[in-house]
């Protein structure tokens, strides 16, 4: 009981603006906007302020993003073509190296067969 009694005080204190005896704060009023929060607060100010370069920059930002981007994937597509490029040369070299493996194999047995 006496519990409630203290919460039913701390309330009271809040609303009166009273500092309860934890040491807690006054509320604000009801309807009323701390001054962290008014539209003239400094901060407010300055944000107005830096808002429109803060745009600026942020875009330059992005262009400069977006041609890193493109640099980058000009750069992946050019190391692909050359990929491709050696792809295709080694598979030439399989090809030849196949069909001089084949005519290694007709010799050898030609000349298996010209020994009996």
């Amino acid at each position: 009981m006496q519990q409630g009694r203290q919460d039913q005080i701390d309330r009271e204190n809040s609303m009166t603006g009273q500092v309860s005896p934890l040491g807690t704060p006054p509320k604000l009023q009801a309807g009323s906007t701390p001054l962290y929060r008014q539209p003239d607060y400094p901060s407010n100010v300055f944000k107005a302020e830096l808002q429109p370069i803060l745009r600026s920059q942020e875009q330059l930002s992005q262009c400069a993003s977006k041609q890193e981007v493109l640099n980058e994937v000009q750069q992946m597509l050019q190391q692909f073509q050359q990929q491709h490029i050696n792809l295709w040369a080694q598979m030439s070299q399989v090809t030849q190296v196949q069909s001089q493996r084949a005519m290694i194999e007709s010799l050898t047995t030609s000349l298996d067969s010209a020994q009996r």
